[in-house]
């Protein structure tokens, strides 16, 4: 499976007990629709492995997952921090008035003038808050998708429209 042809669904975040077990931190508000996931993919060494599921234990933003063949605590240990993802066609519909972030990349950033800003090329979860990445004369940039820069998601036309500070993106041009 091609990553482009998946969302990140969630991360590896530690063991738990001692027969394998792992706890990944879902990115999705509602996770109810994932909890007959019969296998997820993992990312290792920038490759998506199908890892099939043999239990699954899902609470708010975080899930307790037993993987086939991960029968140990050491086991477990090496898949913390992995991204797991799922294809596309498994993406929740966003609820009305809500916005599903993995949708935006592709999207085209503009200015409040219009001006073209770049594509988003990820949105990447940190744990204060979600960053686009994008990259803009060669160079990352990242921006934090809050609520005072992000003014407009027109989905018709898949732009964003963004109000950043003054010299925000020369920053990272030096």
């Amino acid at each position: 499976m091609r990553k482009q042809d998946c969302f990140h669904f969630g991360t590896v975040t530690r063991t738990h007990a001692l027969k394998g077990e792992v706890v990944a931190h879902l990115l999705a508000d509602n996770n109810t629709h994932f909890k007959n996931l019969e296998s997820v993919f993992v990312e290792l060494n920038n490759q998506l492995v199908p890892f099939f599921i043999s239990g699954i234990s899902i609470r708010g933003n975080s899930a307790i997952i037993k993987f086939d063949d991960y029968d140990s605590k050491e086991e477990g240990q090496k898949l913390i921090k992995c991204m797991l993802f799922l294809p596309n066609v498994m993406m929740p519909e966003p609820e009305e008035g809500e916005v599903n972030h993995h949708q935006l990349v592709g999207y085209a950033m503009l200015d409040p003038a219009g001006k073209p800003l770049g594509a988003i090329e990820a949105i990447d979860e940190y744990p204060a808050q979600l960053i686009i990445r994008t990259t803009h004369q060669g160079r990352e940039v990242l921006i934090p998708m809050a609520d005072d820069f992000v003014v407009q998601i027109d989905h018709e036309a898949k732009t964003v429209t963004l109000n950043l500070p003054e010299g925000y993106i020369d920053l990272y041009l030096g």
